[in-house]
């Protein structure tokens, strides 16, 4: 199963949870399940049609994927390591 992993900046949204592993093929049905499980950490990361917010990326497999991609047709195997994480820089 896919594991996910979040920027721990995030983990308040989550319980504290910083990994966890989601049954999906597609980084679509990853969202779809964080949506599902974590509302509030979905809700902090995606804006309207599965666009991830500003400064908020998704690394699958060392793969940096841009908001022009489409969800279905990144690819996720059995092994694939998913990374949310913020590139807010600080001041």
């Amino acid at each position: 199963m896919p594991q996910i992993i979040i920027a721990s900046q995030f983990a308040d949204l989550t319980n504290g949870r910083k990994t966890w592993a989601l049954p999906c093929t597609t980084a679509l049905q990853l969202m779809d399940g964080l949506r599902v499980d974590e509302p509030l950490l979905y809700s902090a990361i995606v804006e309207g049609d599965y666009c991830l917010k500003p400064f908020i990326s998704l690394v699958i497999d060392d793969i940096p994927y841009a908001d022009q991609e489409p969800w279905n047709e990144i690819t996720l195997r059995p092994d694939s390591t998913a990374l949310i994480i913020s590139a807010v820089a600080g001041g």
